[in-house]
């Protein structure tokens, strides 16, 4: 029964499918975990055995891989929207601030989850990556030597990037996720930047708004089921 200002709408439904895409990636990643081992000697070979071994396992690594770059496309493209409209002015600046966080735990998603197959690809990004942090000023050497777990990287390195991947980072954004859908409750949906049109009509959230979030779900897993079927993730050499 949410009011939505000025009428359900397609430009509306990049944040349903951002949390669709969480969901998806929390499910599978839970499921690759079963068979992942994050240590330097075996993290690349259970990948291998989770692509030739495991009963749909390469499908299911290629479902987590594209919704990773799925999931970066629409909440780029969520934050966008409401940056457009003006959704992030009073009384909703609390609902855009923890936002920017998600966006930021997002990311940090990417970058943790990017060194675990332990290829070459993954571990010379990952050094490329932290050597970035490292430029920061006056704070820039320390966090990457908290990242890296020391000097290089290796098995402190995995190990501590799998414990934020799959532990600490969860745990944060679901709670944000939670901030976020509460303070949304609180405040209401923002509508369109046409304060005049957002004023003349409005329309409960379900069924239309419903039915436009779930079609476009719809389409985004489809998109996810033939990206991981035609193009699997590529394993490159250890």
């Amino acid at each position: 029964g949410e009011p939505i200002p000025g009428g359900a709408s397609w430009i509306y439904i990049f944040g349903s499918v951002t949390l669709f895409l969480f969901v998806s990636q929390a499910l599978t990643g839970i499921f690759l975990s079963l068979y992942y081992a994050a240590t330097p000697d075996h993290a690349y070979d259970s990948v291998q055995y989770i692509e030739h071994g495991v009963p749909f396992g390469a499908f299911v690594r290629g479902l987590h891989h594209w919704g990773a770059s799925a999931m970066m496309i629409a909440i780029g493209l969520h934050m966008l929207q409401v940056y457009l409209y003006g959704a992030y002015k009073s009384p909703r600046e609390p609902m855009w601030i923890v936002g920017v966080f998600l966006l930021t735990l997002t990311l940090a998603f990417g970058f943790t989850g990017y060194l675990l197959p332990w290829d070459e690809t993954a571990y010379w990004a990952t050094q490329v990556g932290i050597n970035i942090v490292g430029t920061i000023p006056w704070v820039g050497g320390g966090l990457a030597r908290i990242l890296r777990g020391g000097g290089q990287l290796g098995a402190l390195t995995l190990s501590r990037f799998y414990s934020i991947h799959t532990l600490f980072l969860p745990w944060l954004i679901v709670f944000l996720i939670s901030a976020h859908l509460f303070i949304l409750r609180r405040v209401g949906a923002a509508g369109p930047w046409d304060e005049k049109k957002a004023r003349s009509s409005s329309e409960p959230f379900y069924p239309k708004q419903v039915f436009f979030d779930a079609a476009a779900m719809a389409v985004v897993f489809a998109g996810l089921v033939t990206a991981a079927i035609l193009f699997p993730p590529h394993l490159a050499d250890q």
